[in-house]
């Protein structure tokens, strides 16, 4: 598993993966929040519990994004990162 880790150091901080994860998270993290949160928004009960909650929310997606890019990147360089021994597919330029 130590493969997983070494490619998420090596390609997580990309800007094209950070760029991508940080749309993700401000669209979906959105939808998220109203949905989740709307209520207490709507009802002038925002506390810094709905806050944190909120905030926290949005690492959600962000760390989906960036996990999925890690893992395409990862696997169309030919590198295993499926910790169950599945295998992700080999980039069919390099076979």
């Amino acid at each position: 598993m130590g493969g997983f880790f070494d490619d998420l150091v090596k390609h997580g901080g990309k800007p094209c993966v950070v760029k991508r994860a940080t749309i993700m998270a401000v669209v979906v993290g959105t939808i998220l929040v109203a949905i989740n949160h709307g209520s207490c928004v709507c009802m002038g009960m925002f506390d810094m519990m709905c806050l944190t909650q909120s905030l926290l929310t949005y690492l959600v997606p962000y760390t989906v994004s960036t996990l999925s890019s890690v893992m395409a990147i990862s696997s169309r360089d030919g590198s295993d990162l499926d910790p169950e021994g599945c295998s992700l597919g080999k980039n069919p330029a390099q076979e």
